[in-house]
C-alpha cells in the first residue's frame, strides 16, 4: 500500500513555514497573504468564511484543535484524539475531491458518498446539496483503529452536517387527529423537503410533496406535487395518478408542531402535525 500524500503546500505550511506567514484571526478580515492557508480561531469563523457547517464530534479528549481556510475555498478543522490525527474539510464544491488524499484507492465521483479504510488512512466523504465534506483519520498504526469507532464518529457528524438532525424542524410528525397521517421533514442545505402521507383507508391514500424555505415562523412553499393511489381488495394498485398544483402554501411552526393552515385543499387546512420524539 503506498503511503498517502497530503496536499504539498499544506504539509509545508504546517511543518516548516515561518510563524509570520500564518495569522490567527479574531473576527477581523485577514489581510491578503501569499500563504493560501490562513489560520482562524474557531469553527464558526471558518464555516462563515467558506459557507459550510463543519461541527466537532461529541467525544472527550480532543487536543491541538486548529482551524484553517485554504485558498478562501476550503474550511479545514484539525484535531488529535488518542494519538491519531483527524482532518475534517468542507467546501462548496461537488465536482472535485477536497480531501487532500492522493491515493489510487481514493476514488472520486461527483456527488457520490464514499468511504474507505487502508493501512495508511481512513476516509469518509458525503454531500449536502452543493456542499462537500470529507473526514480523514491518519497516524501511526491507523490500520488498528476500530473501523466501527471511525464509522460511528462519521455518522454522528453526517447526521448533523448532511441530515441536519440538530435542526428542530427536521424529523417525523404524526397528525394529531388522524393517526394514519404522517409528515416527514428533511433538509438539504437551507431548503426543507416535506412529504405527507394521508391514508383515508387501507385501499386509498394521497401523498403531498413540497420544497419549502423558512420565513419567520413559517415554512413557505410554491407548489404541491400530489399523488393519488387506489388498491383493489387484493391490494393490487389500480389507480396511480400524480398532479402538480401551483399554490403558495405554508406551515406554521408552533413548538413541536407544524400547522398546515394554508394547504391547497381546504379540507386539509386544520391538519396539525406533532413531532414524534423517539427514545434513544
Amino acid at each position: 500500500m503506498k503511503k498517502i500524500l497530503t496536499v504539498l503546500f499544506v504539509a509545508l505550511l504546517l511543518c516548516g513555514c515561518a510563524t509570520n506567514n500564518k495569522e490567527v484571526i479574531n473576527n477581523d478580515e485577514p489581510t491578503t497573504l501569499a500563504n493560501p492557508m490562513v489560520e482562524y480561531s474557531s469553527l464558526d469563523e471558518i464555516n462563515k468564511k467558506v459557507g459550510v457547517s463543519i461541527v466537532s464530534p461529541g467525544v472527550m479528549g480532543k487536543e491541538n484543535e486548529k482551524y484553517f481556510v485554504i485558498a478562501d475555498k476550503i474550511a479545514q478543522y484539525d484535531f488529535d484524539l488518542n494519538g491519531y490525527s483527524w482532518t475534517i474539510r468542507g467546501a462548496i464544491n461537488t465536482e472535485e475531491d477536497i480531501s487532500g488524499i492522493y491515493d489510487e484507492n481514493n476514488i472520486f465521483e461527483p456527488g457520490q458518498s464514499y468511504g474507505m479504510y487502508t493501512n495508511d488512512f481512513y476516509l469518509d466523504r458525503f454531500f449536502d446539496g452543493s456542499k462537500q465534506y470529507t473526514i480523514v483519520l491518519t497516524g501511526e498504526g491507523v490500520e488498528t483503529y476500530s473501523e466501527e469507532d471511525f464509522s460511528n464518529i462519521c455518522l454522528e457528524l453526517e447526521l448533523i452536517m448532511k441530515w441536519h438532525r440538530d435542526d428542530p424542524i427536521v424529523g417525523d410528525y404524526e397528525e394529531i387527529n388522524n393517526p394514519n397521517t404522517y409528515l416527514y421533514v428533511e433538509r438539504v442545505e437551507d431548503e426543507y423537503v416535506l412529504n405527507i402521507n394521508v391514508n383515508f383507508s387501507d385501499l386509498e391514500s394521497y401523498t403531498y410533496s413540497m420544497n419549502a424555505t423558512k420565513q419567520d415562523n413559517k415554512l413557505v412553499y410554491g407548489g404541491e406535487t400530489i399523488g393519488h393511489y387506489v388498491y383493489d381488495e387484493n391490494y393490487e394498485l389500480i389507480t396511480d395518478e400524480e398532479t402538480a398544483v401551483n399554490y403558495l402554501g405554508s406551515f406554521e411552526i408552533q413548538d413541536n408542531k407544524l400547522l398546515w393552515n394554508n394547504a391547497s385543499d381546504e379540507a386539509l387546512r386544520d391538519y396539525a402535525f406533532e413531532k414524534i420524539i423517539y427514545e434513544e
